[in-house]
């Protein structure tokens, strides 16, 4: 029997994406019976079979969409009630209970790791594929399954994570799933425990820690999860920490239809569709999100599935298969306001003008993002921070989160003005795998049976790669100028110590932090203005101990193409401190 029948018809735009994908997912499965690996996701794992040692869970959460494939008939859709995309939408199920550690935990990234996020998430794929696809799986299948389920949330019960709060709504979201599918209710108590987790670490602003700080994109994964559960829980408490959540994310869908970025603690570019279909009937702000995001879906102005790679591209394509699936019919809303508004807790301020939008990351000191808003809405200027090569090898960068970061705002007539200081901190460029290889996996085959050692190995690492901060010795003073039309930035910067600098630039894109999924690209990123690159003759200034000021000015008006002008003045002999 065929995937699917020919069929051509057009479709709305979450299911055009969906569809338009199912080739790509199937590709990435072992579809063959007979194969020890039949169903698994991991092609790099089972077809090229050197690249690595074993299949990574994620890539069974291709399971939920060819479910909804299977299931939804709307669109002219071809997958419709497929018997072979059912089959395969099961064997990824099998799949993935095999990949289960013996105390109920999944691997994210290498073999043995106890990943918390792996296992809420993929849990939560499958637990939705099993009640979407209902009495379409085997009772033999749905028996082990549920088993797998089980051991899965008992050990999220002994775990936590609340470093990156959407995990724990990943939890949430699959504590209820394992809750109706076996009427349970130990698996309400479970959910309780989390549920109160996540709520302590809502911030009054509303939205959760990522790794120390707020991140749009994060936000909207961790809404994503929580308007899951809500749908079936109704529990007051998270509609109420949702609204909170969705009225602070609205600052954050610029003009030009993108969303989030490197002013975020994680950079995370893309906005989750399926929770704002879910809350749009009750939040004026997920109805409008809603509404502008399929607009710019349509024009490919946003993050999304078909620009990602492998690995994330099925766990991204659940949220919008289940969009598709569950996509509201949602009254005509007014276009979105730009509106000024200081975020001073998690140190965002947006100011908006007639014709600009201007996001600047204070907490990530002084990341800026611009945008016009009429007539024709663009990116207009992006500056992600500077960073810089020394005489030893290492990277500095000044784009880094600190919520402490210290910084001064004041207001003259119509401009705002902002003061921040600080110093860069060193990039992570490590490439550990390339030195480590062999140790790793020595380790790994000694160790990975014992959960509490790779728990604390876990945490090891993500402290190493993610959250660790050194300090580099070139510090930086920025003061912005914002005004109805135009944005001047003075920068000053000063080297102190013995190291030499090589390299020094400012990038339009470029980020710090190491964030699986980020990076990844958006029309946007391709025009916009904002990079810079130190000639000689300054980095030797730099390197003789003076100040270096470098000022920048930005048309905000729109009026003029050339809008970006540099400006250096090397300052009379300043010693260095």
């Amino acid at each position: 029997m065929p995937y699917f029948a020919d069929k051509k018809i057009e479709r709305t735009p979450y299911g055009d994406l969906v569809i338009g994908q199912i080739p790509r997912l199937l590709s990435q499965i072992d579809r063959n019976p007979y194969s020890p690996t039949y169903g698994c996701g991991d092609r790099a794992f089972w077809h090229y079979r050197t690249m690595t040692d074993y299949a990574a869970p994620l890539h069974q959460e291709v399971a939920l969409t060819l479910a909804i494939a299977w299931q939804q008939k709307r669109d002219a859709n071809p997958y419709w009630q497929s018997e072979r995309l059912r089959e395969t939408a099961c064997a990824a199920m099998r799949f993935w209970s095999k990949l289960q550690h013996k105390d109920g935990s999944f691997a994210e990234f290498y073999p043995g790791e106890r990943s918390f996020v792996a296992t809420a998430f993929t849990s939560y794929a499958v637990s939705e594929a099993l009640l979407r696809l209902g009495e379409q799986v085997g009772d033999e299948d749905r028996c082990a399954l549920l088993t797998a389920l089980s051991r899965a949330a008992k050990w999220l019960h002994r775990h936590h994570d609340i470093i990156v709060v959407n995990h724990t709504a990943g939890a949430i979201a699959m504590l209820q799933n394992v809750r109706i599918l076996t009427g349970d209710g130990l698996y309400d108590e479970y959910r309780e425990a989390k549920v109160e987790d996540l709520l302590s670490y809502q911030h009054e602003e509303g939205w959760f820690y990522e790794y120390g700080g707020a991140d749009p994109g994060y936000l909207s994964l961790a809404v994503d999860y929580l308007a899951k559960d809500y749908r079936h829980s109704r529990d007051a408490r998270l509609r109420d920490a949702l609204h909170r959540a969705l009225d602070f994310m609205r600052y954050f869908y610029h003009p030009d239809g993108s969303f989030g970025g490197e002013y975020g603690s994680r950079n995370a570019k893309y906005l989750m569709p399926h929770g704002l279909q879910l809350m749009a009937a009750e939040s004026p702000a997920a109805a409008q999100l809603a509404a502008t995001y399929t607009r710019g879906l349509v024009a490919g102005t946003v993050v999304n599935p078909a620009t990602m790679d492998d690995r994330y591209n099925a766990f991204f394509l659940n949220k919008y298969s289940e969009a598709w699936a569950d996509q509201q019919e949602i009254q005509a809303v007014a276009e979105p306001e730009f509106t000024n508004r200081f975020f001073s807790g998690a140190g965002l301020l947006v100011r908006s003008s007639p014709s600009s939008y201007t996001v600047l990351g204070l907490s990530k000191h002084g990341v800026i993002k611009s945008y016009t808003t009429s007539p024709d809405p663009s990116a207009l200027y992006s500056d992600t921070g500077y960073f810089a090569e020394f005489a030893d090898g290492t990277i500095g960068t000044t784009q880094w989160l600190d919520l402490d970061t210290e910084y001064q705002l004041w207001e003259e007539g119509e401009y705002l003005h902002v003061n921040i200081v600080g110093q860069m901190a060193l990039f992570n460029t490590s490439l550990p795998l390339v030195r480590y290889l062999i140790p790793f996996r020595l380790f790994l085959k000694l160790a990975g049976s014992c959960g509490r050692l790779m728990d604390w190995f876990g945490r090891k690492v993500i402290h190493r790669m993610i959250i660790a901060r050194r300090q580099q010795p070139l510090h930086f003073e920025r003061n912005v100028c914002l005004g109805p039309e135009e944005m001047i930035i003075t920068d000053r910067l000063r080297l102190t110590g013995a190291k030499r600098l090589l390299r020094l630039g400012r990038s339009a894109d470029a980020t710090a932090i190491h964030v699986a999924s980020s990076r990844y690209v958006q029309a946007a990123d391709l025009g916009v203005t904002g990079a810079w690159s130190a000639p000689d003759e300054y980095l030797e200034s730099l390197n003789q101990g003076q100040v270096l000021e470098i000022i920048t000015k930005v048309d905000l008006s729109g009026r003029r193409s050339n809008s970006v002008k540099h400006q250096i003045e090397d300052e009379k002999e300043v010693a260095a401190a």
